[in-house]
């Protein structure tokens, strides 16, 4: 069994992804004990901390090594889930991935005495499209295959929390911009790391439709809101349910003109922006927003429009300097 730590570890489930690989390095960085886990038995990527081990967790392939691979940690942060065009392709395998995957997961942190439980969802769970006032309380209504196989992870946590269990919480996340960890995480299909692809390498950013609203929130404000999540007292967390995003929305069109104008400054050269279907102007008022009340209830507030420059910035940076192959290789997988 791990010795607890004063500091009181924390566990990431998919830390070799997109969010997972930059939350570790934020964790590691403010001298919290991290451990990281992936189902396969691969080294660590260029870049692992080396203070946080990487410890191989397989729950739909071996749940009975999961309990003693949580013993000692204080709190598990679960973003192991299968992603947005996997749910799509394979809706039987993502189900089983992100739903049984959760729960067994959620299973051994229970045995293993583990305090809390964050199981990361997504806002998509409120319905497409999204509309309105997005509350903590209002009814989920989810339709992409994506959503519902993370509203299935949402009630396992939630009914673990409400019989007394664990301290569960569900962090529904809107739309993180910033650089992952390291090159090679499939997730170059995102918005803002598309874009950002875009203009590095063909110096022209196409958009093919107009008028779609987000809200966008930087990855290092999701690394620090998963800290507070994960800090916070008992009582801060409500019924368990912490919308994550910026509260403040924009249109797809107003963050590619904002990556034009950053590229161009990183870049040193002029970047095009053309929109393939431009007829579909974007609504005055946004169709939806999103509520942060519990958030910053916690004591969070999100960065300034200068730190979403910089997020914007240093995705293409790593573009700019990093093997182009290994992004054009996970993008084509």
């Amino acid at each position: 069994m791990r010795a607890q730590d004063q500091r009181k570890p924390v566990l990431i489930t998919g830390a070799r992804g997109y969010l997972g690989g930059r939350l570790l390095q934020h964790l590691e960085a403010r001298g919290i004990p991290v451990f990281g886990t992936s189902r396969s038995a691969m080294p660590p990527p260029t870049g692992w901390p080396s203070a946080a081990p990487l410890i191989q967790l397989d729950p739909l392939g071996n749940p009975a090594a999961a309990e003693a691979e949580l013993a000692g940690i204080d709190t598990v942060i679960h973003l192991a889930a299968a992603n947005e065009s996997r749910s799509a392709s394979a809706p039987d395998e993502a189900l089983a991935e992100t739903g049984v995957g959760t729960r067994r997961v959620l299973e051994a942190a229970i045995a293993a005495g583990v305090r809390r439980f964050i199981f990361l969802s997504t806002i998509h769970v409120y319905g497409t499209p999204l509309r309105g006032l997005l509350s903590e309380t209002d009814r989920p209504r989810p339709v992409h295959p994506y959503a519902i196989t993370h509203h299935v992870g949402e009630a396992f946590t939630l009914a673990a929390r409400d019989a007394g269990r664990i301290e569960g919480a569900v962090v529904r996340l809107s739309n993180v911009v910033g650089a992952p960890a390291w090159i090679d995480v499939d997730r170059w299909t995102l918005l803002g790391n598309d874009l950002a692809r875009q203009a590095v390498e063909t110096g022209e950013l196409v958009i093919r439709t107009s008028g779609q609203w987000r809200d966008f929130i930087t990855m290092q404000d999701t690394c620090r809101a998963l800290e507070q999540i994960a800090a916070a007292p008992a009582e801060a967390l409500h019924d368990g349910i912490i919308n994550l995003g910026s509260g403040t929305t924009c249109t797809v069109d107003a963050i590619a003109a904002r990556l034009t104008r950053v590229a161009e400054l990183e870049l040193g050269r002029p970047i095009g922006l053309r929109i393939l279907d431009a007829g579909h102007a974007a609504p005055l008022d946004p169709p939806f927003s999103l509520a942060v009340d519990r958030l910053r209830g916690l004591g969070f507030a999100p960065s300034s429009a200068e730190g979403l420059d910089a997020a914007l910035a240093e995705t293409v940076r790593m573009l700019r300097d990093g093997p182009r192959s290994e992004a054009g290789r996970s993008r084509r997988s």
